[in-house]
């Protein structure tokens, strides 16, 4: 099992949920494995991509800025009062699951940012220019 660079400890808990996911890079490209519940299957995401979700984070912060003035926390509320109420149990909780595997790789998201970065073509391309 392969983890991020600026991965905590494991705890027995993460074990159970790591044990059958893996990561691995070939020709440039980033494949990972993860299985399990909903939760589970976020986990493993989270974890075994939290660099790259922290850094597409980073992109989507900037990008937001840029292209609409606001600051990412407009369209992090926005998908919190459009999306969250309407998202299918199934996919919340993973969800949820990516937020706790990224927290537990040692870096600071939480739910309602990896919220809006799912959202965030929806919030950008439809929600924020037909918003009001």
């Amino acid at each position: 099992m392969e983890t991020a660079e600026k991965s905590a400890p494991v705890s027995p808990e993460a074990e159970n949920y790591l044990a059958t996911a893996h990561r691995y890079e070939k020709n440039g490209w980033i494949a990972v494995h993860v299985e399990g519940a909903p939760f589970a299957r976020g986990y493993q995401h989270g974890y075994l991509l939290a660099a790259e979700i922290e850094d597409a984070l980073r992109v989507a912060r900037f990008l937001a800025l840029w292209d609409t003035g606001e600051e990412f926390d407009t369209f992090i509320l926005a998908a919190q009062q459009v999306f969250e109420p309407k998202i299918e149990a199934e996919y919340l909780q993973e969800i949820q699951g990516i937020a706790a595997g990224v927290a537990a790789a040692g870096i600071n998201l939480t739910f309602n940012e990896i919220l809006a970065w799912n959202a965030y073509q929806e919030l950008l391309g439809n929600w924020w220019p037909n918003r009001g």
